[in-house]
C-alpha cells in the first residue's frame, strides 16, 4: 500500500474513532442534561403551585369575609326596613312576628350547603331572636367563660356600627376551630345582627378544584418538559451528524499536522458540554479552531442559551397558567355563591311565581339575576351581563350587583337607578369594562310594570292569550362608559297568567356544534306551546335544551328568569 493511501487510511480511522468517542460523550452529557432540566424545571413547578395555592387560600378567605358582612349588612337593612312597621317595642310582641322572625333568624348559604345563620339581641346582649327558641331571652354575657371572644365581640358592638373576627370551639370531635363572626347594627333600632359561618365552607369546594388544577397543570408541564427535551435531543443528534460529517471530510483531507489543532478545541468543547450538563447553561466556550469547530462551538452556546430560556419561559408560562386556571375556577363559584338559589324565594306571597337559572360556562364570565321587595306592594328584579372574563369579570358582577341592589332600595324610580349605578361605574374605570342591565319595578296591587333598559336585551312579555311583546326602551346604552347619560323609564301591565322573560344573550346565542344559532325565535316558540307551565318548569326546560343543543359545547353563561302574576 502506499504511503499516500496509508495516511489516508490512518487519519481516517483516527477521524472516525475521534466522532464515536464525541458522539458517545455528547449523548451522555445530554442525557444529563435531559433529567437535570427535568428535575430543575420540576422542583420550580412544585413550589410555585405550592405558593399559588396558599394565595389562593388566604385571597377566598378575605373574599369569604367580606361576603358574610355583605349578608349581614343586607339582612340587617332588610330587618329594620320591617322594624319600621312594628311601633311596639316590647320583645313578646315582636317575638310573635313571624316575618321578623324569619329575617332575624334566617340561614347563610355557600356552594348549595348551608354554612351558618343570624341571630338579633339587644344594646344589653339579651338574644331576641335566635334560631333555637329555647336561648331566646338569655344574654350573651352567659357564654362568656365558654366563648369570651364571642363575647368581648358582642361588648364592642354596643358602641361600633360593625365588629367582625374570628372565634374558637370545639366541634363534635374535640378539635378546636374557628368560626367568622359579623356584628352589623340594625339601623334605628336597638339591636345588633350577629352573623355566624363557619368560612371554610366557603372556599373548601374551590380549594379542591384549585388542589386538582394544580395536580393536572403539573403533570401537563413535565410531559411537555420531556417532549421538549426529546425533541432537543434528535435536533442535536441531527446538528452532530451534519458537523461529523463535515469535521470527517475535513480530517481527510488536511494534514496531519492540523491534527494536533483540532485536538485542542475538541478538548475545550467537552469541557464546555459538561458544564452544561451539570445546569450551567450560561456557561460559553471559546469559539476557535476550525470553521466546523468554531461552528459546534457556536450550536453548544446556543443550545444552552436556548436551554436556559426553554426553563425560564416554562416557569413563567407555568406559574401564569396556573394563576389563570385557578381565578376562572374562583370566579364561577364566586358567580354561583352569591345569587339568590332559594326558590321559592318567598314562600308566604302568593301573587306571583318566579325562578331564575345561571348556568355558568367552562370559561367564566359575568351573568347575574336578583330579586327583593322594595316595599310590601313593590317588587323589583333586574338581569345583568358583564362585559370580559376571569377574575375581574367576577369582581366588576358583584360591584354592579351591590350598587344595583342598594340604589334600587332606595330609589322607585328605575331610570334614576341606572343613571346613579352609572355615574358610579363610569368614575375611574381605567377597566373599561361595562355591564347591560334590564330593570323592572313590579306593582302588585295593580299588576303595573315600571321598567328601564341599559344596553341589555330586551324582555319578553308573553301575555296569557299566547301573545308577545318586546319591552323596549330608547337610549338603552351599557353602563360603566359614559357618566352622564339620562335612561329612561316605561310602563307595562301584567294581566292574570302573564309571563315576564328575562335573559342573556348566553340563550338567544348559544352555538351549536353546526355553528346554527339557537335564537331568539326558537326561544319563543317554546314559550308558544308551554305557556301553562310553570317558571320553573320554563327555566329548567329551556336550560336542558339549551344543553342538548350546544352538545356540551358552552361558551357562555346562560342566564334566564321568568316571573308570572298569579292573583
Amino acid at each position: 500500500m502506499k504511503i499516500k493511501n496509508q495516511f489516508i487510511l490512518s487519519h481516517t480511522l483516527m477521524s472516525v474513532c475521534l466522532i464515536i468517542v464525541f458522539t458517545l460523550l455528547t449523548h451522555f452529557v445530554l442525557k444529563n442534561v435531559q433529567k437535570k432540566n427535568i428535575e430543575i424545571a420540576q422542583k420550580n413547578i412544585i413550589d410555585i403551585s405550592s405558593q399559588m395555592t396558599k394565595l389562593s387560600e388566604e385571597n377566598l378567605r378575605r373574599f369569604g369575609e367580606t361576603q358574610v358582612l355583605l349578608y349581614a349588612k343586607a339582612i340587617a337593612n332588610e330587618l329594620a326596613f320591617e322594624l319600621k312597621k312594628y311601633p311596639v317595642k316590647d320583645y313578646n310582641t315582636l317575638r310573635k312576628s313571624d316575618k321578623l322572625r324569619a329575617i332575624a333568624t334566617q340561614d347563610l348559604y355557600s356552594n348549595l350547603q348551608k354554612s351558618g345563620s343570624v341571630d338579633v339581641f339587644d344594646r344589653k346582649g339579651e338574644v331576641i331572636w335566635h334560631k333555637n327558641k329555647n336561648l331566646e331571652g338569655r344574654n350573651y354575657k352567659e357564654w362568656e367563660k365558654e366563648y369570651p371572644k364571642m363575647w368581648e365581640l358582642a361588648q364592642l358592638s354596643f358602641t361600633k356600627p360593625l365588629v367582625a373576627d374570628y372565634y374558637s370551639f370545639l366541634d363534635e370531635n374535640f378539635r378546636t376551630r374557628e368560626r367568622y363572626v359579623a356584628v352589623v347594627h340594625v339601623q334605628d333600632s336597638p339591636f345588633n345582627l350577629c352573623a355566624v359561618v363557619n368560612i371554610s365552607d366557603y372556599f373548601y369546594p374551590v380549594e379542591k378544584k384549585i388542589e386538582s388544577i394544580n395536580t393536572q397543570s403539573k403533570e401537563t408541564a413535565i410531559s411537555q418538559i420531556r417532549n421538549y427535551s426529546q425533541g432537543m435531543m434528535s435536533n442535536v443528534f441531527i446538528s452532530l451528524a451534519i458537523i461529523s460529517v463535515l469535521f470527517f471530510i475535513l480530517i481527510f483531507v488536511i494534514s496531519i499536522n492540523l491534527s494536533y489543532y483540532m485536538a485542542r478545541p475538541l478538548n475545550s468543547l467537552c469541557k464546555s458540554v459538561s458544564k452544561i450538563s451539570s445546569g450551567e447553561f450560561t456557561f460559553k466556550t471559546k469559539e476557535e479552531g476550525s470553521t466546523e469547530i468554531r461552528k459546534l462551538a457556536s450550536d453548544i452556546n446556543l443550545m444552552g442559551e436556548k436551554l436556559d430560556q426553554y426553563v425560564r419561559d416554562l416557569q413563567s408560562e407555568t406559574a401564569k397558567r396556573q394563576v389563570v386556571e385557578s381565578e376562572l375556577a374562583i370566579a364561577s363559584e364566586i358567580q354561583q355563591s352569591i345569587l339568590p338559589r332559594v326558590f321559592p324565594p318567598f314562600p308566604g306571597r302568593d301573587e306571583f311565581d318566579l325562578y331564575a337559572i345561571m348556568h355558568p360556562a367552562k370559561e367564566v364570565g359575568g351573568d347575574f339575576y336578583d330579586f327583593f321587595f322594595y316595599d310590601h306592594h313593590t317588587f323589583v328584579f333586574l338581569v345583568g351581563d358583564v362585559s370580559g372574563k376571569g377574575i375581574p369579570a367576577a369582581l366588576f358582577m358583584m360591584l354592579c350587583r351591590t350598587l344595583l341592589h342598594s340604589t334600587a332600595s332606595e330609589i322607585k324610580e328605575p331610570h334614576e337607578v341606572l343613571k346613579k349605578v352609572n355615574k358610579a361605574l363610569s368614575e375611574d374605570n381605567d377597566s373599561n369594562m361595562f355591564v347591560t342591565v334590564f330593570l323592572a319595578y313590579y306593582f302588585i296591587d295593580t299588576g303595573k310594570l315600571l321598567y328601564s333598559n341599559a344596553g341589555h336585551l330586551p324582555a319578553l312579555v308573553q301575555k296569557s292569550t299566547g301573545e308577545f311583546t318586546e319591552l323596549t326602551t330608547p337610549n338603552s346604552t351599557a353602563m360603566g362608559i359614559v357618566p352622564d347619560i339620562a335612561y329612561l323609564s316605561k310602563e307595562n301591565i301584567l294581566d292574570i297568567n302573564d309571563k315576564l322573560i328575562l335573559y342573556t344573550d348566553g340563550v338567544t346565542e348559544a352555538t351549536s356544534p353546526d355553528n346554527e344559532l339557537y335564537g331568539f325565535e326558537r326561544m319563543q316558540k317554546y314559550f308558544s306551546y308551554n305557556h301553562q307551565y310553570s317558571s320553573k318548569s320554563d327555566c329548567e326546560n329551556i336550560l336542558e335544551s339549551l344543553i342538548r343543543f350546544q352538545n356540551d359545547n358552552q361558551f357562555d353563561d346562560i342566564t334566564l328568569s321568568v316571573f308570572k302574576r298569579l292573583k
